[in-house]
């Protein structure tokens, strides 16, 4: 249900974390973010309030929505060794990203045995992804089997028979992937 979802994705909570809606189920941006909160060009440990290593919301976002409300992520920098790699890491069958732009994102992930997703947005995706884009940056995969795209690395719809990704794009390069933005 909703609360495990949200325990799976948000495990440390801030207090009056998640939709102030009544009603709302999920989350929701309510601000631009900017992770070089310096402004010199260099997300690092320089960046007060910052993460030079965002990590990526773990578990399944599952039975829940994350609003983006239309506004953007910057500078957001994101470098694992296994499992999906992205902003979510995996977004369920239940589960949907709309209404977020993520600007300059540098994203990478690798995995020494086994299949994954990388992209900027979400790694694997089984739900939703509804008006979402990726302005400029990176994403970047090695290891077996690795897939990769800009937006979503890997579209798995055969196992849910649910992904949608509509009137979302990105302009993020995915240099020396061969399986960009794949499909299983």
């Amino acid at each position: 249900g909703d609360a495990t979802s949200y325990a799976n994705a948000f495990p440390t909570p801030a207090t009056g974390m998640g939709c102030p809606a009544a009603g709302c189920t999920g989350y929701e941006l309510r601000r631009n973010l900017d992770f070089d909160t310096d402004g010199d060009g260099d997300v690092d440990g320089d960046d007060p309030g910052s993460y030079a290593n965002f990590g990526t919301i773990g578990g399944v976002f599952n039975d829940a929505t994350f609003r983006g409300n239309g506004h953007t992520i910057t500078n957001l920098r994101i470098s694992t060794t296994s499992g999906e790699t992205g902003m979510f890491s995996q977004v369920g069958g239940g589960g949907t990203v709309r209404g977020v732009g993520l600007i300059n994102p540098t994203v990478s992930g690798s995995s020494p045995a086994m299949a994954h997703g990388v992209g900027a947005l979400v790694g694997k995706l089984f739900g939703s992804v509804i008006g979402c884009y990726v302005i400029g940056g990176t994403v970047s995969s090695s290891g077996i089997n690795m897939r990769a795209g800009g937006l979503v690395g890997w579209n798995d719809h055969l196992s849910s028979n649910v992904t949608l990704v509509r009137t979302s794009y990105s302009t993020a390069t995915t240099p020396g992937t061969s399986s960009a933005g794949a499909c299983a």
